[in-house]
């Protein structure tokens, strides 16, 4: 599972607080192993599987739930970056999804990647 895998989602299931969380999965370094175009290619494909029903479907205890779609990179994307990630968010939200960008790896200190404060 991977951001490479365009027709694929890596993970979706309930969050703690009861929306439907897709996650893909970004190993590397975004601009170096992948770009923002394969995030936005595979963003793509969660929102028609959302839109087309199939999430409620194939998961139905995510039905009718607030959706997210969680971008799990390995390494922190450069600031340069920020605004593509704002636009995709703003793209989304006008599907009411909500776009999360997080960073998980054993060798950095992860979180949350703030890409709403571009300076």
């Amino acid at each position: 599972m991977s951001v490479h895998e365009k027709n694929t989602i890596d993970r979706c299931g309930l969050t703690n607080d009861g929306k439907a969380m897709l996650i893909m999965y970004c190993s590397g370094e975004l601009g170096a192993d992948y770009t923002i175009e394969d995030i936005a290619d595979k963003a793509e494909t969660y929102l028609e599987f959302v839109l087309s029903g199939q999430l409620s479907e194939q998961v139905p205890e995510c039905k009718g739930k607030a959706v997210i779609f969680r971008v799990s990179c390995e390494f922190w994307p450069k600031n340069e970056y920020k605004p593509r990630f704002a636009k995709m968010a703003k793209q989304l939200s006008e599907y009411e999804v909500e776009l999360s960008v997080e960073v998980s790896s054993l060798r950095i200190s992860g979180g949350t990647y703030d890409f709403t404060n571009i300076s």
